[in-house]
């Protein structure tokens, strides 16, 4: 499981260093594609198998399940380099709002990490909580919180 928020920047190659305390869990390999609301997803090999295996059970026929494969097909598994860097395609940092060189935030979000142009997500964490509005309270009651 992934958690945390990190400060990083990309290369001018479009190389992210991917925080320290994950790259033991990428060792197998990676997937990175396109995430959900403007980020970068990327999965261990594993999940990324196990993902792909629900995936595969939905029905062709199903809009909802076709859009859903375009967005997450469209990746590339990767393995990290000698320097825990993993190339962020440019096709990938475009749909993030990510130019080369610049500061991006890495979400450790549950099974994946999540790569965010910094301004974009400081605008959309800023909204989290105010947006989810009675939904927050019947999920942390959910959990127990």
């Amino acid at each position: 499981m992934f958690n945390g928020e990190y400060e990083h920047s990309l290369d001018d190659k479009g190389r992210l260093i991917v925080p320290k305390a994950f790259r033991d869990d990428f060792a197998q390999g990676l997937y990175v594609t396109r995430g959900i609301e403007g980020c970068v997803w990327i999965f261990t090999l594993p999940v990324w198998r196990n993902i792909s295996e629900a995936l595969n059970s939905s029905l062709l026929t199903s809009t909802s399940a076709r859009r859903l494969d375009r967005i997450l097909y469209t990746g590339m598994e990767q393995g990290l380099d000698r320097q825990g860097r993993v190339l962020l395609p440019q096709y990938l940092r475009e749909h993030a709002g990510i130019a080369p060189s610049e500061q991006v935030t890495v979400l450790g979000v549950k099974n994946r990490l999540e790569v965010w142009n910094r301004e974009l997500w400081r605008e959309h964490s800023s909204r989290l909580i105010s947006d989810l509005g009675d939904d927050l309270d019947v999920g942390l009651a959910q959990v127990g919180i």
